[in-house]
């Protein structure tokens, strides 16, 4: 059994189908079709939701730390131990949420489609904001597409939702939410099992070398921003599958004399944090090179990318691959990193690559501003 709060209310579930992703199960089994689909792969953002899960700050005071995600790719499992927040929880009382009327009143929508997913996003960036500041904004807002509005309006919601903070009924509720959160923090290994298919949910790394060792067959799941794929646009089935997400040991990242250890289940975000002796990891407006015109052994196949004092080469053997082999080296520390991620490499729709005036070129740069290529027409 998983369980987990569906806004405040407490969702016990054992049964339902493990490859059901937290879009569909907000559409269909609980009737909130707020949330929308709109690529099913990640990529538009229409789909955005917010969890909130137990963390403690830096004094070690216990608060809820909320996050944005895609609930087209998270399956129904990773929430166990969380809260689950939809755009129809946002409206209180018969009032709009302070981000759904600064959406409203800086006309931040038009056809409305994408809508929900910018303010679920806005209202993760307001939780996570102390003040105003445009590279939050951005950050917040690039996993969300919109074509029709443009993206001046929807900035202008973000400041505003962000200069103006007035208390909510999250805020209200923090204790209550607590102790909730507090009261279903999982103690052993869930589970959930519709009879041909289950996904376990261990606590430890022990635990998961056990299960790992009765299950060989299953399927690893972390982010799920691969694995849910499968499901979602490749209509397969996943029998067996483990969910490293709720082991603490896996999402740290570590640094030692000669190496520096990256949690499989450690968000990328984590990166960007300085760690005791090396510096912290800075993405760059240079989002990725690629080949212009992909062929075995181009020399665009293996490239270089510089970010802050490290320097990442990532190498794709074969053109079509799913991943991207990140290793890392730093000045200071030769040895640190040797491999560092796995990355994804797609091309979302807010990278759009237009080959057929760059040929005869060599690799180049894909440089992104608010979401929009800036290069290539």
């Amino acid at each position: 059994m998983i369980q987990f709060l569906l806004n405040q209310e407490l969702r016990s579930e054992h049964a339902l189908d493990p490859n059901l992703t937290v879009l569909n199960y907000l559409r269909e089994h609980v009737g909130k079709p707020g949330t929308k689909e709109g690529c099913a792969s990640g990529d538009c953002g229409a789909c955005t939701v917010v969890v909130g899960e137990l963390h403690r700050d830096d004094s070690g005071v216990e608060q809820i730390r909320y996050r944005s995600l895609n609930s087209c790719l998270t399956f129904v499992s990773s929430l166990h131990g969380k809260q689950l927040i939809s755009v129809e929880d946002l409206k209180h009382q018969g009032q709009l949420h302070s981000v759904q009327q600064a959406m409203v009143e800086c006309h931040g929508s038009q056809c409305g489609f994408c809508t929900p997913g910018f303010v679920m996003s806005l209202f993760a960036l307001q939780k996570n904001s102390d003040s105003p500041d445009s590279r939050k904004a951005h950050e917040a807002l690039a996993g969300n597409l919109c074509r029709c509005t443009g993206y001046r309006p929807i900035l202008a919601a973000a400041e505003q939702a962000c200069c103006n903070k007035p208390q909510d009924q999250f805020d209200s509720r923090q204790a209550q939410t607590i102790a909730r959160l507090k009261a279903i923090a999982p103690t052993q290994t869930g589970e959930l099992n519709s009879g041909d298919k289950r996904c376990l949910v261990p606590l430890t790394v022990a635990d998961l070398a056990d299960l790992y060792d009765a299950y060989p067959q299953a399927r690893l799941l972390a982010g799920g921003t691969d694995l849910a794929l499968e499901v979602t646009q490749f209509h397969r089935t996943l029998p067996v599958m483990i969910y490293v997400g709720n082991i603490d040991e896996m999402k740290r990242i570590e640094s030692f004399d000669d190496r520096l250890e990256i949690g499989a289940a450690a968000p990328l975000r984590l990166l960007q944090r300085p760690a005791p002796g090396l510096p912290g990891l800075r993405r760059t407006a240079a989002a990725v090179c690629l080949p212009a015109d992909p062929q075995p052994g181009h020399p665009g196949w293996q490239y270089r990318q510089r970010l802050a004092d490290w320097r990442f080469t990532a190498v794709a053997d074969r053109p079509g691959r799913a991943d991207r082999a990140v290793q890392g080296q730093h000045p200071a520390h030769p040895g640190a990193g040797r491999l560092l991620h796995r990355l994804p490499c797609y091309r979302p729709a807010r990278q759009r690559i237009h080959r057929k005036n760059h040929r005869a070129q060599g690799p180049r740069a894909v440089s992104c501003v608010q979401g929009v290529q800036a290069s290539g027409r």
